[in-house]
């Protein structure tokens, strides 16, 4: 590269930089921010190949919402999540953007939102986690000389 393109780049870089009123712009350095979605794998496959879709639900209140429900960690059914897959999405805007959106209740040990599917399909780019472990799911053997005691 000529010192004289080397300056014109230089230049061109610095003036992007700019704001009109001549302050340098904030260079964003938050990370990204991962939330998850608990769903069936059926489910799940379909919202990988075509964004997510508003639900609407009371959800214990006497008025209906529309969303998707997101948390910050892979919820199971006790925390009323169904499902056996767990999509990670990861937001390249700050966090503090959904804040609108949070649904605080006291005494959870895990935050979680209710998003509009737009906002998420504009803002997020969503992978396939991993199968969501049941931690209610067991099996029982029964060896061939255990007796029945009822």
């Amino acid at each position: 590269m000529k010192d004289s393109e080397r300056k014109a780049w230089t230049d061109f870089v610095r003036e992007r930089e700019q704001t009109p009123k001549g302050k340098k712009r904030e260079r964003r350095s938050e990370p990204m921010q991962d939330l998850f979605h608990v769903t069936t794998a059926d489910r799940a496959a379909a919202i990988l190949r075509h964004g997510f879709r508003d639900i609407t639900g009371t959800y214990l209140t006497d008025q209906e919402f529309s969303g998707v429900w997101l948390s910050d960690q892979p919820l199971d059914v006790n925390e009323g999540a169904e499902g056996d897959a767990v999509l990670r999405v990861t937001f390249s805007i700050p966090l503090t953007r959904l804040d609108e959106f949070e649904w605080v209740e006291e005494g959870k040990g895990y935050r979680e939102w209710l998003v509009p599917a737009e906002f998420i399909n504009k803002h997020a780019t969503v992978a396939f986690l991993r199968p969501q472990p049941t931690n209610l799911s067991f099996s029982v053997r029964r060896s061939k000389t255990a007796k029945k005691r009822w």
